[in-house]
């Protein structure tokens, strides 16, 4: 398969990742702006179903690399989240509104605690002490 081999030095220095998939697309997204921020992104398309496959990415600051080479490999690193065509669509579909603020701040809240268990898992935040007493 075709894609792209992916290093940043925002990671590990020997972390390499291989974003690809079989007989579909996979980008590299980078955004910055002016105020605060700036982040990237891997990403990409699984034919026929459309589910959208995220690889690892992370905020930038100046002086970050990401090297990013085209290249043609077997087997890609996996995937660190998907989501179906359909949740996406239906989280598209429905803005908040009134009535679904307190459904739609608890949707965020558990990709949230989600995302918090995949950096913790990964060793890339310190897991958070709780105190029981």
């Amino acid at each position: 398969m075709k894609g792209f081999i992916v290093k940043s030095t925002t990671w590990a220095e020997d972390e390499v990742h291989r974003v690809g998939i079989p007989e579909s697309a996979v980008d590299v997204m980078i955004c910055c702006n002016d105020a605060k921020e700036a982040y990237w992104s891997a990403g990409g398309i699984r034919n026929p179903e459309h589910d959208f496959l995220y690889w690892k990415g992370g905020t930038l600051k100046v002086g970050d690399e990401i090297n990013i080479e085209f290249a043609e490999f077997n087997e890609a690193t996996p995937h660190i989240d998907e989501q179906t065509y359909e949740a996406f669509r239906e989280r598209i579909k429905s803005t908040p509104t009134q009535e679904k603020d307190a459904e739609y701040w608890q949707w965020k809240l558990e990709q949230y605690k989600r995302l918090k268990k995949i950096l913790e898992e990964e060793n890339l935040i310190a897991k958070e002490q709780t105190d029981k007493n």
